[in-house]
């Protein structure tokens, strides 16, 4: 067995915030690690916003705990969450990252997606995608987990509620950074 990491947040940006109040969700955001090694994770991936500054462009980001918009603010509220998953799992999970990475150019972001799931409705674009469906995707692509609902439908808060989740940290992100080694890591 092998884990991964769901980082889930909630930023101060325009976007959260719209997604909070129509919502009332305490997450708005979530991203996806497979590595926790030497006191820190490897690089969170999502969809999101590629310059810190301004929502768009977004598509797929790596992000780290350090730096870009969470090391801009790191007051950021999170949950971490640790997920076991099975070696055949954990090693779709990571072929499918890399090869997202390696062409990160063909994938954008679903705004579309991310207004229809508000309202309950399913919307599948090629090589587009919203944080919580792309997880939702990786996962069961990769068989790692049984979801509840169909991917383009999956909210943040939805994965607090997956049977293997563990719950690691609460805070905000800057303490998680602080505190990481306290961890209790799974491999």
């Amino acid at each position: 067995m092998k884990t991964i990491y769901l980082l889930l947040t909630r930023s101060g940006t325009f976007l959260s915030a719209v997604i909070h109040h129509l919502t009332n969700a305490p997450y708005t955001h979530i991203s996806l690690a497979t590595t926790f090694e030497n006191g820190t994770f490897g690089a969170f991936y999502s969809f999101g916003r590629k310059i810190c500054r301004y929502p768009l462009p977004a598509g797929f980001i790596q992000e780290k705990l350090c730096s870009g918009y969470f090391g801009a603010h790191p007051d950021t509220q999170c949950t971490l969450i640790a997920l076991p998953v099975s070696d055949e799992a954990h090693a779709l999970i990571c072929e499918r990252l890399q090869d997202m990475a390696d062409s990160e150019k063909t994938y954008h972001y679903n705004l579309l997606g991310v207004i229809l799931c508000y309202w309950g409705i399913s919307l599948r674009r090629q090589h587009h995608f919203f944080c919580s469906q792309f997880v939702a995707d990786i996962l069961d692509e990769s068989g790692a987990v049984q979801l509840p609902k169909p991917s383009s439908l999956m909210h943040p808060i939805d994965y607090t509620a997956l049977d293997q989740a563990q719950f690691l940290f609460t805070g905000c992100v800057g303490d998680l950074l602080t505190n990481a080694e306290a961890l209790p890591i799974c491999p």
